[in-house]
């Protein structure tokens, strides 16, 4: 316990309801994001790899989020913080979302460009996040 004061911990999310908030966000978005793995099959890759010719999934739970395992690791990292408040869990979902950002911008340019007309009909009907058209 004396060694969790040194990450300074949030005091007024150190509540139960919290914890709880994050139990049930870390075990939905854990479900989540393996089912957008699955959904992608053979199109599932770690970064951006040039060489292979991917299909455009763009239905199931992409029909409702561009980068749905993106948004459910973002989740993973809220529900750490929700569990855990402190600088520390605090900084790293700051951190890992910063990440995320600039690797789905990567990841928007590639496609466009491997897709054409096709990924850009998608960014119009479905938003980049969950539910919540981008304006960034």
């Amino acid at each position: 316990p004396s060694s969790m004061n040194h990450l300074h911990p949030i005091k007024f999310i150190k509540q139960n309801a919290f914890i709880y908030l994050g139990l049930i966000c870390l075990t939905i978005c854990s479900i989540l994001a393996i089912l957008s793995q699955k959904e992608m099959k053979n199109s599932w890759r770690m970064g951006i790899d040039y060489t292979s010719k991917t299909t455009l999934i763009t239905h199931g739970i992409f029909g409702y989020s561009r980068n749905p395992f993106f948004v459910c690791l973002t989740g993973i990292f809220l529900s750490l913080f929700l569990i855990l408040p402190n600088i520390l869990t605090l900084f790293l979902w700051i951190i890992e979302w910063m990440l995320i950002t600039l690797q789905i911008r990567l990841e928007e340019a590639y496609l466009t460009s491997k897709h054409g007309q096709n990924y850009l009909d998608y960014t119009k009907k479905t938003p980049r996040y969950l539910g919540i058209k981008s304006i960034v």
